[in-house]
């Protein structure tokens, strides 16, 4: 028993003295971000588990009030607080409480942006977005084996699933192919500016200008078209916003490079002659919905009349579903076979009608008002948002990585490159990389050998 108190004793002032070493409490919170970023487009099982150990040192550094305080004051962060709201308190009304709570436990994760304004270093952003970079690479790496047959479309290991593409012919390893295809589209332009403008080792330089086209092409080699589509906006963009007489002359060179890839990409074809086909069904007399696009579509049709009835204030948290599905006519059963609304904007409509379609929109125009010093991070502050606004026009933003991703970069560019959270000097990047590579392996491993425990 002395043992045991002694163990105890030795554990509180353990605690006591961390909790007082807020330094190195911020320097890991950092480092556990870097690892949190990385694993964003690979795999969401890990992210969460992350973040609740970033949130328990957050708490266990204190001040949370002043923090609070602090991010409240910043537009953006109220914009995604009053969304929250919205999804509470229509929650109240709803007649599915289940799927309410779901649909409010996913958005929830807006409120991680309190915490990364927080903690989240200047010194550390080129790091963090450098997570992000290294892990697409690794996501292209894998889908090029895959298209050239240097690896199977499909790995596990003791049961537990590493990788698997959407589907064969579809080499896309970890996402579903709408996120990886929006994500591959913002990857362009990311590597491109920091290619062109940003100071960095020219080594560095010709290996991102590599994995730049790389990208590209793996835009037009999977099957996400969504990210087609998402594309061409992000690179008159990019024109736009740093060349805006070149606009014209890049225009026409990215569409003759997408006719080049269209004659060579045999998927890109057959996606292209696919959505033809779907949408030609869909024009008939008696539109035929029996097609992944159609199914979209006609839960879409059968949405207007649920808008009519409820323009102003929506059916309720959660219940948007149900409503729409039961309006649906025998003849068009199939369209009750989606999981979603395959579109944020339709979504939120429905659930809080014009009102909660305000608030939603509210985030995009306080992001368009956002004042940032750093004109590059500005950049990658709209790329990422006009990315994230495109593609939830097909997928929802609390699905998988949307909503993380655009939370995680929003605080990045929000944070000035010379805020110090961290008051002493940060780890040199070879202890640096030792340290979160460190992490990454254990959060991994630990999900992992949970899976095959389970399996």
């Amino acid at each position: 028993m002395n043992k045991l108190y002694a163990y105890i004793e030795k554990f509180q002032n353990k605690f006591f003295e961390l909790r007082h070493d807020k330094d190195r409490l911020t320097l890991w919170m950092n480092n556990l971000i870097v690892v949190y970023m990385f694993f964003i487009p690979i795999t969401a099982s890990v992210t969460s588990r992350i973040f609740v150990v970033i949130l328990i040192l957050f708490l266990i550094r204190g001040n949370i009030a002043h923090y609070i305080k602090e991010a409240w004051s910043n537009s953006v962060v109220r914009a995604f607080s009053y969304l929250l709201m919205v999804y509470l308190i229509w929650f109240i009304g709803s007649d599915n409480l289940k799927e309410g709570w779901t649909s409010f436990s996913h958005v929830k994760n807006a409120l991680y942006l309190f915490v990364f304004l927080a903690v989240i270093d200047g010194r550390y952003i080129n790091r963090i977005l450098g997570a992000f970079i290294v892990a697409m690479m690794m996501s292209e790496i894998l889908s090029y084996s895959m298209f050239f047959g240097l690896l199977p479309w499909e790995f596990s290991i003791g049961g537990q699933l590493l990788y698997k593409a959407y589907q064969v012919g579809d080499p896309v390893p970890f996402l579903h192919h709408i996120h990886y295809g929006v994500l591959l589209a913002f990857t362009v332009v990311l590597l491109s500016q920091k290619v062109l403008y940003v100071k960095e080792d020219i080594r560095l330089k010709i290996i991102m200008l590599f994995f730049t086209i790389t990208a590209l092409a793996n835009i037009f080699v999977t099957g996400g078209r969504t990210g087609y589509i998402t594309f061409f906006p992000l690179l008159t963009l990019f024109f736009f916003y740093y060349h805006r007489k070149w606009i014209l002359p890049a225009l026409v060179g990215i569409s003759l490079f997408a006719g080049i890839m269209y004659q060579n990409s045999n998927l890109l074809q057959y996606k292209v002659a696919q959505t033809v086909m779907e949408v030609e069904k869909l024009v008939q007399p008696t539109a035929d919905f029996g097609s992944s696009l159609g199914q979209r579509v006609g839960f879409w049709v059968y949405s207007e009349e649920v808008v009519r009835d409820n323009f102003f204030f929506g059916v309720g948290t959660g219940d948007s579903m149900d409503e729409v599905f039961a309006r649906v006519l025998p003849k068009d059963e199939v369209v009750k076979s989606i999981a979603h609304e395959h579109n944020q904007y339709i979504s939120i409509m429905l659930q809080f009608g014009l009102i909660g379609l305000a608030v939603f929109l509210n985030i995009f125009y306080q992001i368009y008002k956002f004042k940032s010093n750093n004109q590059d991070m500005r950049f990658i502050q709209l790329a990422i948002t006009v990315a994230i606004g495109i593609g939830i026009t097909m997928t929802m933003f609390n699905l998988r990585v949307f909503l993380h991703l655009w939370i995680l970069i929003l605080a990045l560019t929000m944070v000035p490159e010379s805020r110090q959270t961290i008051q002493s000097s940060i780890p040199p990047v070879g202890r640096f990389l030792s340290q979160v590579i460190g992490l990454g392996v254990i959060f991994y491993l630990a999900i992992f050998l949970k899976e095959i425990m389970k399996f």
